[in-house]
């Protein structure tokens, strides 16, 4: 079925959920750098962060087999997938007494293997439905709009949020009005010019509430994409993990204590920092501290790290971390492992002996031909960032084409340079 999909190129692009390259990442990445490059265009952009009610339990199965009809699955695949769901009975237990069983109408099991395709199928519609760009991860939906002018900004979000709410009637699922959030984005600046800033959106009927920041796929986006709550929240849950780990650590052997700070504390930093690791220094400096205070409980150490100390520990600054974090993003993109909406913001022109990525610009239709940024906030984007973190590669790191291969020479290549006791 996937390979059918794939084939056919029947999956929107917007979809990033449960999908060969594709991830979070890619989903908030492509959010990110497109409201990003509408700063700098002098645009505002608006945000609807939509809530839907139990969505994989609220699936149709006569309209999800109308629907893979239409994909043109086999007569065979229909009923073998008819067979699967059907005769599926539910009991439930409250106060040690269990109901009777019922019959299983809607929904796709989860936990299944084939589960999330199903509701991918059955979603697949929804961006070509609404009159606004759109993201998803699964269920997890972002309209947005861009305008220079707030009420035609306005204006075209509602637009969006009352075709949503006649393909939710049509498809039977259900959004959550007071759980689903709006977001007005610019430049403080710009928003200090704005005359009514508050977004007026409802959906059927009722109010969205606008927010300062939210999370989104595990990432706090703030209004002014300047990333100061995600990084206080990424910090709080390190120091957390911190604590823990300067409890246990006399019980730990090192390599015991390397593990717990991989699991626990370098993967909230691993975690789509390519959004947030170009942000100003004194936000940076928060995790900075912390990452400083990891690594001292891996090597129990009480003063200053030097280079030496990371390379003997098998550890990296954090400067370097950030790096390769975004280095491998850029290598699934120059490889053709991302999603395509993300291919197409970075082209390609020869070198003498590798391919580079065509210099940061706001993107005009041809790429390598936009303009220089008017923005300090949009310098911050993986448009940007992205093509000359690459091009400073050496030649035969930028050729190597196998990923794992790619990730382990480019960490070889910076443990090389810590030498002396820098700090």
């Amino acid at each position: 079925m996937v390979k059918h999909l794939s084939k056919n190129n029947l999956l929107h692009e917007s979809q990033h959920g449960f999908r060969t390259f594709h991830s979070c990442q890619t989903a908030l990445t492509s959010l990110v750098d497109t409201w990003l490059t509408n700063i700098d265009t002098n645009n505002i952009s608006g945000a609807v962060f939509v809530d839907f009610m139990k969505a994989f339990d609220t699936i149709n199965h006569n309209l999800l087999f109308r629907k893979l009809k239409l994909y043109r699955f086999s007569e065979d695949t229909l009923q073998f997938l008819k067979s699967y769901l059907s005769d599926r009975k539910q009991s439930t237990v409250a106060n040690n007494k269990a109901s009777s069983f019922r019959m299983i109408t809607h929904g796709v099991p989860q936990g299944s293997v084939i589960g999330p395709l199903l509701f991918l199928i059955y979603i697949n519609d929804l961006p070509m439905s609404i009159e606004v760009d759109c993201e998803l991860f699964a269920d997890d939906t972002t309209l947005y709009a861009k305008n220079q002018d707030l009420t035609k900004l306005n204006k075209s979000l509602q637009k969006g949020l009352n075709s949503l709410k006649q393909w939710a009637d049509l498809n039977h699922m259900v959004v959550h009005p007071s759980k689903s959030k709006a977001m007005l984005i610019t430049t403080r600046q710009k928003r200090q010019l704005i005359k009514s800033c508050p977004l007026k959106l409802t959906y059927d009927n009722q109010t969205i509430q606008e927010e300062v920041n939210h999370k989104v796929l595990g990432v706090v986006i703030d209004h002014n994409l300047t990333w100061t709550d995600h990084l206080s929240s990424i910090s709080k849950s390190m120091s957390t993990k911190i604590f823990q780990l300067s409890q246990i650590k006399k019980f730990l052997p090192q390599n015991a204590k390397k593990m717990f700070f991989d699991a626990y504390i370098l993967s909230i930093i691993n975690y789509c920092s390519t959004l947030w690791d170009s942000t100003n220094n004194r936000s940076l400096k928060i995790i900075g501290r912390a990452y400083k205070r990891a690594i001292k409980a891996v090597i129990n150490k009480n003063t200053s790290l030097t280079k030496s100390d990371y390379k003997n520990a098998g550890m990296r600054m954090l400067t370097d971390q950030l790096k390769i974090n975004k280095l491998s993003l850029m290598h699934k993109i120059m490889n053709k492992k991302a999603p395509s909406k993300l291919i197409d913001q970075f082209p390609m022109q020869k070198s003498k002996h590798a391919l580079k990525v065509c210099p940061g610009r706001v993107p005009r239709t041809d790429l390598c031909a936009g303009r220089l940024p008017r923005t300090d906030l949009y310098k911050t984007s993986l448009r940007y960032t992205g093509p000359s973190t690459w091009n400073s590669l050496p030649d035969e790191l930028r050729t190597t084409i196998n990923y794992s291969t790619f990730r382990r020479n480019l960490c070889e290549s910076i443990t090389k340079t810590y030498e002396g006791s820098g700090s």
